[in-house]
């Protein structure tokens, strides 16, 4: 009676060993789940939706837990303006333009009338100046804008000689701030002056100037290292 107990005991963990191993290797987890097809494909148990490229070579982004919704359906497909395109229904930009649908550009928020309080600094001497400028947009450009009235250092050395557009320079407007590329002043006797920098981002209200004036005279090399911050009117 032992030996036939030992046996059931055996054939039941048999059993069980087989039927649990039959299960395992019979369980496929996108058995029962449903994608839109060729919208999406299932793996691990979930919808993986595709990009599907029409005749016309137009994309069309597919999502949705079934991959049953057009992210970007055409023809009315995700309003996006001045070029932007609709991408898994969200809009990618063409450069000089941001937000949700591409309707701003990237420079508007430099554009503005300022109060300016620049810090310059040669050798240990540092001096401040306040005065007034205008941001512009670059007529040739939408990465670019224009900064007048830069230094302004000129009106106290030759008072009434230099106006605030003889110190106007170009900057390139980028999500991390302004870049301002090495260039002279535009007035015919500052052309000796050259000024190069860079910004912060620009926070709505104001941003901050780092930048250099440098010219050569008899003495050598003079240069202003200059902090500028510039504060909406």
């Amino acid at each position: 009676m032992k030996h036939n107990f030992s046996v059931i005991i055996i054939a039941v963990v048999a059993f069980v060993f087989v039927m649990s191993h039959l299960q395992s290797c019979d369980t496929d987890p996108c058995k029962d789940v449903f994608c839109v097809s060729p919208n999406g494909v299932c793996f691990d148990g979930h919808c993986v939706c595709l990009e599907d490229t029409l005749p016309s070579g137009e994309i069309m982004y597919w999502g949705g837990d079934s991959c049953q919704i057009n992210l970007c359906p055409l023809p009315d497909s995700v309003a996006c303006y001045n070029g932007g395109v609709c991408v898994w229904g969200i809009c990618e930009c063409p450069s000089g333009y941001v937000g949700d649908t591409c309707e701003l550009e990237l420079r508007g928020v430099y554009m503005d009338s300022y109060n300016v309080s620049d810090d310059c600094k040669r050798d240990s001497i540092v001096a401040t100046h306040l005065y007034t400028s205008t941001i512009t947009g670059a007529a040739d450009s939408l990465l670019f804008i224009e900064i007048d009235n830069v230094y302004n250092n000129f009106d106290h050395i030759f008072p009434g000689v230099y106006n605030s557009s003889d110190t106007k320079i170009r900057a390139q407007v980028t999500e991390s701030g302004l870049l301002v590329a090495a260039q002279s002043f535009p007035a015919s006797g500052l052309s000796d002056y050259s000024v190069e920098g860079f910004s912060t981002v620009h926070d709505s209200t104001k941003f901050t100037l780092n930048y250099y004036v440098s010219r050569m005279d008899t003495s050598g090399m003079i240069i202003d290292t200059c902090a500028a911050t510039y504060t909406v009117q």
